[in-house]
């Protein structure tokens, strides 16, 4: 997984419901930064263990040099995301 190691790591993932059921707020919060990326999360999808497995933001959270994001998560395996898009952010697991 040494091509792994260029991810940009996520420290957290904040998922807020929409009070009107439309689209959740989601907060993502990058390792080295304090202020957190605000988008709309028009679609997400989870595995059986409640881990995000897809997420289709309605905005880019990402830059054209990102190729994935790295999940850290305490007591647990750390997640990849393969990121893509150009208008949009499509965030895919990849483990």
């Amino acid at each position: 997984m040494n091509a792994l190691k260029s991810y940009k790591t996520i420290k957290e993932i904040q998922i807020v419901p929409d009070e009107h059921g439309l689209a959740e707020t989601v907060y993502i919060r990058y390792s080295g930064f304090s202020k957190a990326i605000t988008a709309k999360c028009l679609e997400i999808r989870t595995d059986k263990q409640g881990n995000i497995s897809y997420i289709l933001f309605d905005r880019l959270i990402h830059s054209d040099s990102d190729i994935g994001f790295e999940l850290r998560k305490p007591d647990h395996d750390n997640i990849y995301y393969a990121v893509s898009g150009c208008y949009v952010s499509e965030l895919f697991r990849i483990n």
